[in-house]
């Protein structure tokens, strides 16, 4: 008979132990992964994440960065969190704690930069895009257009008709005015750098002789020349007419389908190029939360 209630007791009380570590194993998880939201819910989280990007673009197995959490907790010990961070755009929060002796990790897994410019299409429009991720896009390039965005390049508006040439480090954007004598007049209106925006707000641009350009054209008025060379992007507007064969290596962004047969060949090294310019260019985005038990 005592054998009996010795077994009784025993299993009662294994049965309440691991009722206990089960549920101490909850709370351990619960702290794990507030830990993961605490990181997340931190004000300035994208902009480090932006930041930490320029140190990760040479760094071919990305970067890890240690982030201190703020937390009080009795029976708490050991809070880590891990942020790892590649330049392809993905980047991963681990988290590990201990709660009463039990350990727990939990790990996140997202996206800083936007995916819609990481589809590996030359063509960004409407057909291969999201309407709110393209929408995001054209307001964003509203913010250019109006002077709203910051900026590290400047931007040259041009409204009316204009003619722009090579003249050595620069290229010339002036006006071409007729004289009585039937000579013409160069009225410069801007030397334009490379890496500068070039807003083409209404009217006509001519470009004159060959040129290979290294800008982000938003076009809302008509281009022509014999041929339209340019390495970066294109912005094709509203109203955006290119009334000339054009190359493009870099990108072209349609999200009005007014592009026709531009010809564009995807370059992703010229897009990183202009990743503090692209409007919505750093985006968060979550794809899971797991613990790293299951």
């Amino acid at each position: 008979m005592a054998v009996i209630f010795y077994f009784i007791y025993q299993s009662s009380y294994t049965s309440i132990q691991v009722a206990k570590n089960r549920q101490k194993k909850i709370q351990a998880d619960y702290y794990a992964e507030s830990l993961i939201n605490l990181a997340l819910s931190q004000d300035n989280f994208l902009e480090n994440l932006k930041s930490y990007y320029e140190e990760a673009k040479s760094h071919k197995k990305g970067i890890e960065k240690r982030i201190n959490p703020t937390i009080d907790i009795n029976d708490l010990s050991d809070e880590r969190i891990i942020l790892k961070l590649w330049k392809t755009g993905e980047f991963k929060l681990e988290s590990e704690c201990t709660y009463k002796k039990i350990n727990s990790k939990y790990g996140l897994e997202g996206t800083y930069i936007n995916q819609a410019y990481k589809k590996k299409k030359a063509i960004l429009n409407s057909s291969n895009i999201k309407n709110e991720d393209l929408n995001e896009i054209v307001q964003g390039f509203e913010k250019i257009k109006n002077a709203q965005a910051d900026l590290n390049c400047k931007i040259f508006e041009i409204e009316g008709n204009y003619k722009i040439k090579d003249s050595g480090a620069f290229f010339k954007l002036y006006e071409e005015i007729e004289l009585d004598n039937e000579e013409k007049e160069e009225i410069t209106k801007a030397l334009i750098s490379y890496r500068d925006i070039i807003y083409l707000k209404n009217g006509s641009l001519e470009i004159v002789g060959k040129i290979k350009f290294k800008n982000l054209f938003i076009i809302n008025g008509k281009i022509y020349n014999d041929t339209f060379r340019n390495e970066g992007v294109i912005y094709l507007d509203r109203e955006g007419q290119i009334n000339s064969p054009t190359i493009l290596k870099g990108y072209l962004i349609d999200p009005f389908d007014r592009a026709g047969s531009i010809s564009v060949k995807l370059d992703e090294t010229i897009i990183n190029d202009y990743d503090k310019i692209l409007p919505g260019y750093f985006k968060l985005q979550i794809k899971n939360l797991r613990s790293f038990g299951e």
